[in-house]
Order: structure tokens, then sequence, then C-alpha cells
């Protein structure tokens, strides 16, 4: 018997999963010559703060479970793949929006629908 098994913990179990998933992701995606597991984290955050009517920085930073600097760089990475802009707020200057390139949706979706059939197998 494992005391440390033996009680839920949903948050560690939660983060093995998605640290699973991503590796798988980076993996087959490598097999197949191209995808990035970064820049599909950062799509993923862009999108679901988006969905919610809001897509800044810090927003995204918290969806990414990181600090404003670290996510900065990997927004930095996203753009400069061209899959990710970068503009700023038209109602205050002090806040950079994000959005998704149609570049950026087909990396996307082609990640989503990598899940839907690793799910499906």
């Amino acid at each position: 018997m494992h005391p440390e098994r033996d009680s839920f913990d949903g948050g560690g179990a939660l983060f093995r999963l998605v640290r699973c998933w991503s590796r798988r992701w980076a993996a087959d995606a490598a097999d197949d010559g191209g995808g990035n597991t970064g820049h599909v984290l950062v799509l993923e955050a862009i999108d679901a703060p988006a969905r919610r009517g809001s897509t800044l920085i810090t927003e995204v930073a918290a969806e990414l479970g990181l600090d404003r600097s670290n996510a900065s760089r990997m927004l930095s990475s996203a753009v400069s793949a061209g899959l990710v802009t970068k503009a700023i707020a038209p109602d205050d200057a002090r806040h950079t929006e994000l959005g998704i390139t149609a570049a950026g949706q087909e990396v996307l979706a082609a990640a989503r629908a990598w899940q839907e059939r690793t799910f499906e197998r």
C-alpha cells in the first residue's frame, strides 16, 4: 500500500495527464515533421480567454500557469512563427491584446483533431 496514492490528488493527477498528452502530441507532431507543443499551449491559452471576451497577456499567463515574463517569451515565439498577433488594446494603451492568425487556427485545429483521434483510439 502506498499512502501517497491512497488519497486522491486531483491537481497532481490533472498535471500528470496534461504532461502525458503534451508529450504524446509532441512525439506525434515531430514524427509528422511539424508542430510545436509550446505553440499549441499558447494557442489554447489565448483561445480560452477569447471565448470569454478577453485576450490579455496576463490572462494567457494565468491559463498557462506561468508568470507574465515567461508567458511573454512563449507568446513572442508564437508571434515569430506567425501564429499569434499582438496589438495595443484600443481602450487602454497599457494592455496588449492577442489574437490567433489563420495559420494559428490551423495549428490549433490540427492539435485538437489529433487529440480527438487519440481519444477515439
